[in-house]
């Protein structure tokens, strides 16, 4: 059995293991007679108005045998509980959808589910529930038409939304790591900048602005200060960093030549600082931008096919001006010194409107609806049994709810194309990757330097696919009940006539009416 969804796998066997329980309610209870006692008091109530006629009672049993017959079918192929169609978490797979970063996810189910549901649904893994063969078929057909369906709508999505999820939740984990990045502007940067800002950029640094864009220096990790031998590696640390081993040779320590006792950490240079493989602020950064074990950077890489130093800048940035918790710890967060400058009031609302309604659309609404997706199925396949008694075991309940099963699980297919749309609407609005990373992947502080017309397409964007989300699936769900009720109504009536035909051989008109029309002439 294919599942739609993580949660899936789990509540697809609880739902009909629910079922089996008010099955067995139903039937030891005696319940499950009442559709029978109300076919056979509605046989007699017919039977008795129309007593005046002859054969009154071959019609009723004949009546009977047709309601009777056509409801133990219903009861064998989709009330009972069939041993040879079982479901189980272990035996329930789900397969993420495949990205470009990640071209092969794995196929995980109940016995390595990797998920906190698998944690929590532990105890259910070995359960098994015996499913009636026709909701079986109708799951099977159902999965099965929803993979073709999404195979054949397109593969490879680049996870645009995810990435932008991810960049937005990343910061500085570690306080002692934000309070040495705002040493860093404190001691290197804003000396740097006023350094730059007070001549013509050096050749070096033109060519780094050049090469990096000219936002390359509005950031403490600027290429431009970096790659000038008159900026950051002519600039030293104010004080001892720790974490640092002393270097005597390093001109940082002049000051301190010959003195017995020498310092126990190094004021290295601000290129060393930021440069250092494993210590420096860089690779700490990078390492910090780990979020549940998805390295952002690959990601990066994988999506918008970036080198590595430019995947690098834009994941550290990310960081840096994403506020965590350690920067309620610090007098000033990281993300305020990146910014830099005065906040437009107007741009500052409008930034957070924007913001508040992409977080409501993709990390509330969207989430939220493929979660209630499967709590629907569960609630849906646990009460069949109910549905069944309640529809008097007729035909038409069959197909009805076999297209209200099919319909609720289709969603994921509107869910898929909505996802594809919406990374080609993302594409178009933002052609290329440097436009893309500069007004869409962005933080709430870094919208706020957004033109308004880059809001506005985001807010366009985001509302687009969270009615798309909500009124798909409404209306095919809409479509689905008003066919469901259509075939019932057809097939309800091919069973009237077919009972209208018993009733008419039934009676001695009838049979007289059959032999004079097939005596034909003589």
């Amino acid at each position: 059995m294919l599942a739609d969804t993580p949660l899936e796998i789990w509540t697809t066997a609880i739902g009909w293991t629910w079922y089996n329980i008010l099955w067995d309610i139903v039937t030891s209870t005696g319940i499950v007679f009442i559709p029978f006692i109300a076919m056979l008091v509605t046989a007699w109530r017919d039977a008795y108005v129309a007593g005046g006629e002859q054969g009154a009672a071959a019609r009723c049993v004949r009546e009977m045998e047709n309601k009777v017959y056509l409801a133990l079918l219903v009861i064998i192929f989709a009330g009972l509980p069939c041993p040879l169609t079982p479901v189980s978490p272990a035996t329930t797979q789900y397969t993420p959808t495949a990205t470009v970063a990640d071209p092969n996810p794995p196929t995980a189910d109940g016995s390595n589910s990797g998920d906190t549901f698998g944690q929590s649904f532990g105890a259910l893994k070995k359960q098994s529930a015996d499913v009636p063969f026709w909701w079986y078929a109708v799951m099977k057909l159902s999965s099965g038409i929803n993979q073709a369906a999404m195979a054949g709508i397109g593969s490879g999505l680049t996870g645009l939304r995810e990435l932008q999820q991810q960049s937005g939740l990343v910061a500085i984990a570690d306080p002692a790591l934000r309070a040495e990045a705002i040493r860093f502007y404190n001691e290197c940067y804003i000396p740097a900048r006023t350094k730059f800002m007070s001549a013509e950029p050096s050749p070096v640094a033109a060519a780094a602005i050049k090469t990096h864009g000219v936002e390359d220096t509005e950031w403490i990790g600027s290429h431009a200060f970096l790659d000038d031998i008159t900026l950051y590696p002519a600039i030293y640390a104010a004080a001892e960093i720790p974490g640092w081993p002393f270097n005597g040779g390093d001109a940082s320590a002049a000051d301190v030549a010959g003195e017995p006792d020498p310092p126990l950490f190094a004021r290295p240079s601000c290129h060393t600082w930021w440069t250092a493989s494993k210590i420096g602020i860089h690779d700490k950064l990078l390492r910090d931008a780990k979020l549940n074990g998805v390295d952002l950077v690959t990601r990066l890489k994988s999506v918008f096919a970036f080198n590595d130093t430019k995947a690098e800048d834009v994941v550290a940035r990310s960081v840096l001006t994403n506020e965590g918790p350690a920067a309620k710890a610090t007098p000033m967060g990281v993300g305020d010194a990146i910014a830099g400058g005065t906040r437009n009031t107007v741009n500052w609302v409008t930034a957070s409107i924007a913001y508040a309604i992409n977080w409501f659309v993709m990390g509330v609404v969207v989430p939220g609806l493929k979660f209630i997706q499967p709590l629907l199925l569960m609630g849906m396949y646990a009460m069949m049994g109910l549905y069944l008694i309640l529809a008097r075991f007729e035909l038409e309940a069959l197909i009805i709810g076999a297209l209200g099963i099919f319909s609720v699980k289709f969603w994921t297919v509107l869910w898929f194309g909505v996802d594809w749309l919406d990374e080609h609407l993302i594409a178009a609005l933002y052609p290329s990757s440097d436009y893309l990373m500069g007004r869409f992947v962005l933080t709430l502080k870094q919208l706020t330097t957004v033109a308004d017309g880059d809001l506005a397409k985001r807010v366009i964007l985001d509302m687009v696919i969270l009615s798309l989300y909500i009124f798909l699936p409404a209306l095919w769900t809409g479509m689905m009940t008003w066919a469901g009720f259509r075939v019932g109504q057809s097939l309800s009536q091919l069973t009237n006539e077919g009972a209208g035909s018993l009733r008419q051989s039934g009676s001695p008109t009838g049979l007289l009416s059959l032999k004079r029309g097939g005596g034909g002439k003589r």
